[in-house]
């Protein structure tokens, strides 16, 4: 039974994704993006691929970890945002360093993978380390959603799904997990926590 579930849960993933790649052009096109010189599947190899050759270069031609001005400044950019506009930290010209790429003539952006903020303020050691937080943050909120059934809506449930599952499927393009680990994020989601949790009892109310 779990072999066929993961089977179903891959094969939708996987159709989702093939859909999401077709769409892609149609979609840039839609929003205004000059994307009309881009033929076939030009377009997408170099949205998707972009991502890799952008980190390779940034490996290739750096010598990292990248000492700025406070711990981790690219990794847990949210939180030291925060830190700045809130708590009265002092950081002059404090920004993401995510210079834009180009490479034989062909504009690349400036998306780098999750690993890019990892590599710049860690090194290689710091991605063994960040990588397995993620993981065993991620496993202890599936873990705990999974058995919790007391609540029609459980915070781990709504944590799990609102916030750590969509971080760990953007990790491709940047560094969504730590980002995400802000007050703000984590002040709306118990909010909407509150209200999911006081709509659903009114209406199990109703029905009991």
């Amino acid at each position: 039974y779990n072999s066929l579930r993961i089977g179903k849960y891959v094969l939708i993933v996987t159709t989702l994704i093939i859909i999401v790649l077709f769409l892609l052009q149609w979609s840039a096109s839609f929003v205004g993006r000059n994307v009309e010189s881009f033929k076939g599947f030009e377009y997408i190899s170099i949205y998707v691929g972009a991502e890799i050759k952008n980190l390779d270069t940034f490996i290739t031609t750096n010598a990292f970890p990248i000492h700025g001005q406070v711990f981790g400044e690219q990794t847990f950019y949210s939180i030291i945002n925060f830190a700045i506009k809130h708590l009265g930290l002092n950081l002059a010209n404090y920004k993401l360093a995510l210079p834009y790429q180009y490479v034989n003539g062909i504009s690349l952006g400036n998306v780098y993978t999750t690993l890019y903020p990892w590599l710049y303020d860690f090194g290689f050691n710091g991605v063994g380390v960040l990588t397995a937080l993620m993981a065993i943050i991620s496993e202890i909120f599936y873990s705990i959603s999974e058995r919790n059934t007391i609540k029609i809506a459980p915070i781990s449930r709504l944590f799990y799904g609102g916030i750590i599952a969509p971080t760990i499927v953007f990790s491709f393009f940047s560094n969504k997990f730590y980002e995400a680990f802000d007050v703000i994020t984590l002040c709306i989601a118990l909010i909407i926590w509150c209200w999911f949790n006081a709509v659903f009892d009114k209406y199990k109310q109703k029905i009991n």
